[in-house]
């Protein structure tokens, strides 16, 4: 493994994230090299599965490519950083001045990955956003050499784990960690305004359920919103809900539910489903045919 280059992915308080290089990172590639050589040595991201519904939702790895992914897509805004030609080599170098520090310092910006170019591929690495040092002084023991103390300004926490693969030719992504992926690029709020406007769309009807067309109806919605939406298995599932997805018939989907503990059920009634806090996730479970379809085959505690 030779390191090319290096960058830094930098969020900024307003929610959009650039990538700026760093020059004289000799040192830092032989600092990183031996950070991340074992976990480089076992990659095996050919194994990996294309990028499917269900890849948010089970947290599993996948691969996308990044050329191919349209404008309303939540992916779009990671292949526009993400998917540039040279994407170091043509990137700003960063400066740190101090109003660079001064932003770094008050969170108004925070390093969230390092860029690590290599000759076929990048690797991208989230950082602990809890591992960053903000002006600390350390005391500084090492053999051979007087203690002494060591002035931090800012520090960044050099991860181990490699989150993501990037490869050069084809600009296909490979996801190895995919909540570490979600939080480096801020992923969960994106996502967290689609299963926003998915709920919206049930209950303005613009959505439905079945091959019959079921509208939803949403009893305590307030409820739901503030309690149920600020949970990630149910904002995954939601943000990543297209129409026409849950198309089983209206009777299988009545039998499976009727398999479920009382309480569970969602209710039918006059071409509409009825939602409550207490079957939401329920209704949740529907959504996606692979859930509907563990249940109608028996496996009924999976939601």
């Amino acid at each position: 493994m030779e390191i090319i280059n290096i960058g830094l992915g930098i969020r900024q308080k307003n929610g959009k994230t650039y990538i700026a290089s760093l020059s004289n990172s000799k040192k830092v590639a032989e600092s990183i090299e031996s950070e991340i050589s074992e976990s480089y040595s076992e990659l095996n991201y050919q194994i990996v599965e294309p990028f499917d519904s269900t890849s948010l939702i089970d947290e599993t790895e996948y691969y996308l490519d990044l050329e191919y992914i349209g404008e309303e897509d939540l992916l779009y805004n990671v292949s526009k950083l993400l998917g540039k030609k040279n994407l170091l080599q043509e990137a700003d170098v960063l400066k740190l001045d101090e109003s660079r520090l001064k932003n770094l310092k008050s969170n108004k910006e925070s390093v969230r990955f390092f860029v690590i170019e290599l000759d076929e591929e990048y690797l991208f690495l989230a950082v602990n956003s809890r591992a960053t040092i903000k002006g600390r002084n350390f005391l500084n023991l090492s053999v051979g050499s007087k203690n002494n103390t060591v002035e931090i300004d800012y520090g960044v926490h050099i991860p181990c784990e490699i989150t993501a693969v990037l490869e050069k030719e084809n600009s296909r992504l490979y996801v190895m960690n995919v909540l570490g992926f979600e939080n480096m690029l801020g992923l969960k709020y994106a996502k967290k305004e689609q299963a926003e406007e998915v709920l919206k769309s049930f209950l303005a009807g613009n959505l439905t359920i079945g091959k019959e067309e079921y509208k939803v109806s949403f009893q305590e919605y307030d409820k739901i919103h503030s309690t149920d939406m600020v949970k990630a298995r149910n904002i995954n599932r939601l943000s990543s809900y297209k129409d026409g997805q849950a198309d089983f018939e209206i009777e299988k989907i009545k039998n499976a539910v009727n398999k479920l503990q009382e309480n569970q059920r969602v209710e039918f009634k006059d071409k509409e489903i009825i939602v409550n806090s207490d079957n939401f996730r329920t209704f949740k479970a529907i959504l996606h045919n692979s859930i509907v379809l563990r249940l109608i085959s028996g496996d009924y505690n999976i939601i």
